[in-house]
Formats: structure tokens, C-alpha cells, sequence
């Protein structure tokens, strides 16, 4: 199945440049503001700002909440539809190499995925920091498993790409957990 169009992309892009774009000008515009002493000007841009910024971490909330309950859940359909298509995504499972390309990172998503499908398990989340810059929006935490056969503690990246409306995962990094510092 072919992915989007040239067009389609070049328009994705600008939508998340035009983003870019126009919190880095509400920034400029609430900066000047300031300077100027003019704060009612700039509470209401930094209102604006925060409301833009609040919508898009939201969704990559939302994005990282749907990966974890695929992951939990062993719905490999789910998990496939929740990652982004093309050469450049990729995967590291704890204790293995980086997996990269579409085909082979579902592959092993399958075969994770598969064994939890067997086993009750559960995955909540600690420390989570989630950080949106443009079309690509960063989340780190701490995975928490428990259940049947399975548990411990995995340092996690992940990271998300805008696409046609909606975060697409492109890396998930997960680290077994050390000591802390």
C-alpha cells in the first residue's frame, strides 16, 4: 500500500511548520509586549501560547496512552495502526539491538506482543515528560510491569511524528531501569 502523496506531505509539513511558525510569532509578538510593558497584551498571548502548546502535548498524550494500551492489551492491529510507515522508524526492545524499517519493528511487535496475549500484564507509567517541538514531540518514562510472568522497570523514549492529523510513533527505546542518581 502506497504512502501518501508528495502533495499530501508537503502540505503536512506546512501545517506543522505553519505551527512552528505561529507560536514562534505569538513568542516574538508576547516578547515585545513585555518590553513594551504593554501586559495585557502579553497575558493574553501567553494564554493563546498556552492553549496552542496544551492541545498538541495532549495529543501526544493521548498517542503514548493508545501505544501502552496496545502494549498491555497484545492488540497487535492496534499497534500497527499506531505507528508511523517508512524506513525511518525503528525500535529498541530492552537487552536488544536498534530494529529498523517498518516490516521488521512490527515483526517484533508480533512476537512481544504475541506472549502477552497469554499472560495478564500490566504497564503503568511514572515520570512522564512530554515535549513537543514542530511536527515531532518527545515523551520519556518509566514503564512499571507487573503480572503474570512479567516485571520490572524499563526507561522509556518515545518518540512521535504529526501525520495527516494525528501523532504517529517513529521510535519506541525501552532500557532496563538502573540505579538512579
Amino acid at each position: 500500500m502506497p504512502g501518501p502523496s508528495r502533495e499530501a506531505r508537503n502540505l503536512e509539513a506546512e501545517d506543522a511548520e505553519s505551527l512552528s511558525l505561529q507560536i514562534e510569532r505569538l513568542e516574538r509578538e508576547r516578547d515585545y509586549a513585555i518590553e513594551n510593558e504593554d501586559y495585557a497584551t502579553a497575558a493574553r498571548l501567553r494564554d493563546q501560547l498556552k492553549v496552542m502548546q496544551e492541545d498538541h502535548v495532549a495529543a501526544v498524550v493521548a498517542a503514548n496512552k493508545l501505544f501502552y494500551r496496545c502494549f498491555q492489551q497484545g492488540d497487535a492491529k492496534g499497534m500497527a495502526r499506531i505507528w508511523a510507515k517508512g524506513d525511518h522508524i525503528g525500535v529498541v526492545h530492552p537487552g536488544a539491538n536498534l530494529i529498523s524499517g517498518r516490516d521488521d519493528v512490527m515483526a517484533s511487535w508480533d512476537l512481544i506482543l504475541e506472549s502477552f496475549r497469554t499472560v495478564r500484564v500490566v504497564i503503568d507509567l511514572e515520570n512522564i515528560q512530554v515535549h513537543v517541538n514542530g511536527r515531532t514531540a518527545l515523551v520519556n518514562c518509566i514503564e512499571v510491569m507487573s503480572g503474570d510472568r512479567v516485571g520490572g522497570r524499563v526507561v522509556a523514549t518515545n518518540l512521535f511524528e504529526w501525520h495527516d492529523g494525528r501523532w504517529l510513533m517513529i521510535l519506541h527505546h525501552g532500557s532496563g531501569a538502573a540505579i538512579s542518581f
